[in-house]
């Protein structure tokens, strides 16, 4: 019997047959300063391992009536297979990188078919290097396999890390291949690794990554001394880079070709022991930012108190950006919304958090709108708006989706940790109002700041908000949202269509005093999920279509997924399903469906 035709030099194996081919007696240890006895043999380097493909034994001897089986994959496809045991984004703890390192190693001890394609592609080991508890033998070893392909190095700064020795040596001969760097520095430690590293020459390198652990904010001021560069000012691919708790001195941003910055802190959010960035450093080299794409900023941005000061920043241009992700406090937003002059077709997705146990009062609704309002660009045209209230978060999203490439602004209001002022007439007007409609509902304390802050919002969003016909809601049957939209919806005179997700959104008894005709006189349409028929408030739909003859129709999209589950007979079930609800619909309402 002869190999498949695609794969001449692989022999064939069957599962439980000794892999004769493979001398595991002879493997160095994987991880350093163990013996080889520790380990069993799934995680044992061989000898073979460092040998080209072309030295490999290619007998069959003992293997030539085992079924084909794996021997039918092509390595290519085996090929893309293991490629996920490897590939992925960095992950933030050390052990996850650890055992990718040694996964493909196991790969290769399954069977002489799995080993003889990992051999066959560098590509496969170019991704593998990590420096922490591997033996010097496997990193060798893995370094020159991957040859000559660029290579991911990642390592955490701490205990396990190997100190001076073979291993950085082969790092620096190496270094000019990293294309994707990972450094986690540990709690205690400062980063000696990681300064060594920012201050060389990086001409492969694509991503960094660096994180430092605990609850701090390290300011890398090593590059701000005489001389000093990021990358030795030679990083000419470079294409992303993201820091965690740490900042670099945003005057080494001189790379005109980044299309990604990512900074946060996410430590203790928002808490007042550490001192994050203050928007005022953001005063990079002209065109500093031209190519950048995404911009990710959270939890990193000090407020400038003085205003004398705020009135200097000059506006930084970023021409090119797409996406733009920001976490700070109103404050921060304010300024930023004024220091960040970015194209109005960029998708922004703002959220304001509070400090905990900030308590807010209906006088401070005005500030949190202002705030983030200048990220709204005017004249978009906006075609469809939703809103979530839940879990102490409340958003907004208005976005532009009959464009070719939609667009859209999204604005978050995490209310999980700030408190509020519960006083004075609006308080006890929606203590009422709450009483009468929702009697087993609780006011937070939140909710009269929550109140104000809605009619804030459009006020202040108004030319935005006339152009939108469609409007998303979400949120619980015990929700007091209903209550809380009713301005935004009087701003939004064009909406035609109202789109629920959830039947939750139909069991909320004040939905219809949302709904009421003076609230929204242009409604004519509901959707409602086809999946949400079985739970849906039939009843409390039927009341309000009767109470507004002026709805014509109430379409119910289906999944695609739902209707290839339901096979051939899947519009006679559908109609049929509608037919069950139509007896408590007025007769002048539409029913129909549509798969999306």
């Amino acid at each position: 019997m002869t190999s498949p035709p695609y794969f001449p030099l692989i022999p064939r194996y069957s599962h439980g047959a000794p892999l004769a081919t493979i001398a595991e007696e002879v493997e160095p240890p994987l991880t350093t300063g163990q013996s080889l006895e520790a380990y069993p043999q799934s995680i044992r380097l061989t000898d073979d391992y460092k040998q080209s493909p072309a030295q490999l034994p290619t007998s069959e001897t003992g293997c030539q009536d085992s079924p084909p089986t794996v021997l039918r994959v092509p390595p290519e496809v085996l090929t893309m297979i293991f490629k996920r045991l490897g590939d992925g984004q960095f992950a933030a703890e050390r052990l996850p990188l650890r055992e990718r390192a040694v996964a493909l190693l196991r790969a290769s001890h399954v069977s002489a078919y799995f080993r003889q394609v990992i051999l066959q592609d560098p590509s496969l080991r170019s991704a593998v290097p990590f420096l922490n508890d591997l033996s010097l033998e496997f990193l060798d070893a893995v370094m020159s396999r991957s040859k000559p392909l660029p290579i991911h190095l990642s390592f955490s700064e701490d205990g396990t890390l190997p100190g001076e020795g073979p291993v950085w040596d082969l790092v620096a001969q190496n270094v000019n291949r990293v294309s994707r760097l990972y450094v986690g520095v540990g709690e205690g430690y400062r980063g000696v690794r990681l300064k060594n590293l920012l201050l060389s020459s990086a001409c492969s390198l694509v991503q960094c990554t660096v994180r430092y652990f605990g609850d701090r904010m390290v300011y890398l001021n090593f590059l701000e001394s005489r001389g000093a560069r990021l990358f030795n000012n030679h990083s000419p691919n470079l294409r992303t880079l993201n820091l965690t708790n740490c900042i670099i001195p945003f005057h080494q941003y001189t790379l005109s070709i980044l299309s990604g910055v990512s900074i946060q802190y996410n430590g203790y959010a928002l808490s007042n022991t550490v001192t994050p960035l203050n928007v005022l450093a953001l005063n990079p080299p002209l065109n500093s930012f031209t190519s950048l794409r995404s911009l990710t900023l959270i939890n990193c941005a000090h407020p400038i108190v003085r205003s004398g000061r705020l009135s200097a920043i000059k506006a930084i241009s970023f021409p090119s950006l797409q996406n733009l992700v920001l976490v700070e406090t109103a404050e921060a937003c304010r300024q930023l919304s004024r220091n960040l002059d970015v194209p109005a077709a960029c998708n922004r997705d703002i959220t304001v958090g509070f400090k905990s146990s900030q308590e807010l009062g209906v006088e401070d609704a005005a500030s949190v709108a202002e705030a983030v309002c200048g990220f709204v660009p005017h004249g978009m045209g906006y075609t469809h708006c939703s809103v979530e209230m839940g879990d102490g978060r409340h958003s907004l999203s208005l976005t532009k989706e009959a464009s070719a490439n939609p667009t859209g602004v999204t604005i978050r209001f995490d209310l999980l940790k700030a408190g509020g002022r519960i006083g004075g007439v609006l308080s006890l007007l929606l203590r009422v109002f709450t009483f009468l409609i929702l009697p087993n509902h609780t006011i937070s304390a939140a909710e009269p700041f929550l109140y104000r802050l809605w009619e804030e919002l459009a006020l202040a969003l108004a030319t935005s908000l006339a152009f939108p016909s469609t409007i998303v809601l979400a949120f619980d049957r015990d929700s007091s949202a209903p209550y809380l939209l009713v301005a935004l919806l009087k701003a939004m005179p064009n909406v035609k269509e109202v789109t629920t997700y959830t039947p939750e959104v139909w069991a909320n008894p004040i939905l219809p005093h949302l709904l009421e005709r003076r609230n929204a006189p242009a409604l004519r349409k509901l959707s409602i999920p086809y999946e949400n028929v079985m739970e849906l408030a039939t009843d409390e739909l039927a009341q309000f279509l009767n109470s507004r003859s002026d709805v014509e129709q109430v379409s119910f999209p289906v999944e695609e997924s739902t209707f290839m589950s339901m096979g051939y007979a899947a519009e006679s079930e559908i109609a049929s399903t509608l037919r069950s609800i139509a007896d408590r619909i007025p007769e002048t309402v539409a029913l129909n469906w549509r798969a999306r």
